[in-house]
């Protein structure tokens, strides 16, 4: 008797999708909903601006770059002895101001308890660049956003975000080796990279 075995081809991992929730939602509403998807859907992501709601899903590639980023970031830490504490994903909201952001990273560079001076997002479909107003209410240092396959810093002058050149917080960090990292999209690459240039 010959055995016959379906042959089942994988399919591709779903990529990061981003919603915004038709209507606009109160603070109480967001709240609700917010709860709802942390112990529901850990997979997705939710944001609020102005009683605008938004949804992203969080496809295998934007957590590979997120690690990719946030590994090479510890090494500079390392290497340049700042005590940075990672806050990671951490929300950060303000019923105050009608805002609630949750970066991909953030750090706090000074070893102390409190709001993150760093924020990084990793936006592969939609959102990046365009979601600062979420950032601006809350005043963070920096922001980098990973999208259009680079690197873009904005930094806080106390009104606005300017678009930055090199970063005004981690002096001496090259970008364009962490854009390399990130592009190989290869974690042990990015690594052996970032360390051989740092030397």
């Amino acid at each position: 008797m010959v055995q016959m075995t379906a042959k089942v081809t994988p399919s591709p991992p779903p990529p990061e999708q981003w919603f915004t929730l038709p209507g606009r939602y109160s603070w109480e509403q967001f709240q609700a909903l917010d709860a709802l998807l942390t112990v529901d859907y850990s997979g997705v992501r939710v944001f609020y601006l102005d009683g605008v709601t938004e949804l992203m899903s969080i496809s295998p590639e934007h957590e590979l770059i997120k690690s990719i980023l946030d590994t090479m970031l510890v090494l500079f830490f390392y290497k340049q002895k700042i005590n940075a504490v990672p806050m990671g994903s951490a929300t950060m909201q303000s019923e105050s101001l009608s805002v609630s952001a949750e970066p991909d990273l953030s750090y706090r560079l000074d070893g102390e308890s409190g709001p993150p001076d760093l924020a990084v997002e990793v936006a592969l479909s939609s959102g990046g660049r365009s979601k600062l107003g979420r950032y601006r209410r809350l005043e963070i240092s920096e922001v980098w956003f990973w999208q259009d396959d680079r690197l873009w810093l904005y930094g806080w002058d106390g009104e606005d975000y300017q678009e930055l050149r090199e970063s005004r917080l981690l002096e001496g960090v090259r970008v364009d080796l962490l854009e390399r990292g990130v592009r190989s999209r290869n974690l042990l690459q990015a690594i052996q990279l970032f360390s051989a240039e740092m030397q």
